[in-house]
């Protein structure tokens, strides 16, 4: 499964929302995914992810994640031992803002 995870939400088709926890060592390669849930509520992403070892749960180290409030929950509830990091992806986008004469 990795020591280094990401946790995404994706909108597949017609605005349904799932979310993908990869392996961040794979490089979206064949074997990176380690889970897909249908929707984004903290709950049935808590609810997929317990049902892995808990011994592989805890030997992870790191989690990335958006900004959202569910998947840091996940994060800390599931990979009790993990350090939660903010992609930087998301950070990046937030923070920038095109300015008038750019536009």
């Amino acid at each position: 499964m990795g020591t280094h995870l990401s946790i995404d939400e994706v909108s597949l088709s017609q605005g349904e929302l799932y979310t993908f926890i990869t392996n961040k060592n794979g490089r979206g390669k064949k074997g990176s995914l380690i889970a897909s849930v249908k929707g984004t509520l903290s709950q049935d992403i808590i609810g997929v992810l317990l049902k892995i070892n808990e011994n592989k749960r805890l030997a992870v180290k790191r989690g990335n994640t958006g900004y959202g409030q569910n998947m840091e929950a996940a994060v800390k509830i599931v990979f009790a031992k993990a350090n939660l990091v903010t992609d930087r992806f998301h950070v990046v986008r937030r923070q920038w803002k095109p300015c008038n004469t750019c536009v």
